[in-house]
């Protein structure tokens, strides 16, 4: 049996985000999407996902590049003057690592995100991280320690086919190379920190190699070659272009509401789905 969660990362982000989101879950294939609770539209996302009960809709822990639930001055650590997180992950990941004070801010506010998102009312469906911080050994030790707390359903692991996104082409070749390296690893020990807990994980998760490049063509590459078990796309669409010229969150839209797309998805006997539907343990 071949199940797909069709997921759309930055919900709450813009307005346009969180149109393409509610139109990509009603004319075609999106199943869920992630919030970023503190973002300038996270409410009119909420209050969209509450009329749109059959969107499963998780949280998308923002460590990076947004602003913070807590305060600054109780995350100093964590924030710039301007009190937004680091715009880079990989500085943040080399604070979270080395500074130990950093660490303890980190827990407060990752549990802060968690509450917030709880404090909408909206049914939790899954955690994963902007710019994929969740996997950080330092926040995921956290998110580790939170999943019987809050009860943490799910938690994304990313876990792509290089091979796959080699053979489809399109360059980025050291980018693929040095992400497929670093990823691996981090899967293997998020998978063995989780141990016995019972949060659920896909069995792959497609999106790093075409991160902001999920388009028609590489959408039905994926689902070509989809592998039997459980597996995630994850997809950051919007109805407009965007400030960065190279990703294409419309062309992202696009796909996911293409009437090809959907048939082939049909054709493929893929059955889409929503991590909270599914019975996965690690």
């Amino acid at each position: 049996m071949k199940q797909l969660i069709v997921t759309a990362d930055d919900f709450g982000h813009t307005s346009d985000i969180n149109r393409a989101v509610i139109r990509a879950h009603g004319e075609g294939i999106l199943t869920a999407a992630s919030l970023m609770v503190n973002e300038p539209h996270a409410p009119e996302a909420v209050a969209l996902a509450k009329e749109t009960p059959t969107l499963a809709v998780g949280l998308h822990l923002a460590l990076s590049l947004s602003w913070p639930t807590l305060p600054g001055p109780e995350i100093p650590d964590l924030v710039g003057e301007d009190g937004r997180l680091p715009t880079s992950a990989t500085r943040a990941g080399l604070r979270f690592y080395f500074s130990g004070r950093a660490r303890q801010q980190l827990e407060r506010e990752v549990r802060a995100q968690i509450e917030k998102f709880l404090s909408t009312g909206l049914p939790l469906d899954h955690v994963n991280g902007h710019q994929h911080l969740h996997m950080h050994p330092s926040v995921f030790a956290i998110l580790v320690g939170c999943i019987a707390a809050y009860k943490i359903p799910a938690i994304r692991l990313v876990r792509d086919s290089l091979g796959r996104s080699l053979r489809r082409g399109g360059g980025r070749l050291a980018y693929k190379l040095s992400h497929a390296f670093f990823f691996s690893r981090l899967n293997r020990a998020c998978r063995k920190a989780l141990g016995q807990t019972p949060c659920r994980v896909a069995d792959r998760v497609f999106g790093l190699f075409e991160d902001g490049r999920m388009t028609r063509e590489n959408l039905t590459s994926v689902i070509v070659d989809l592998p039997e078990g459980t597996s995630e796309i994850y997809s950051h669409p919007s109805i407009s272009p965007g400030p960065d010229p190279a990703r294409l969150p419309h062309l992202e839209f696009e796909a996911l509401i293409d009437p090809a797309i959907r048939e082939l998805v049909r054709s493929s006997a893929v059955e889409l789905t929503s991590y909270s539907r599914l019975g996965l343990r690690t």
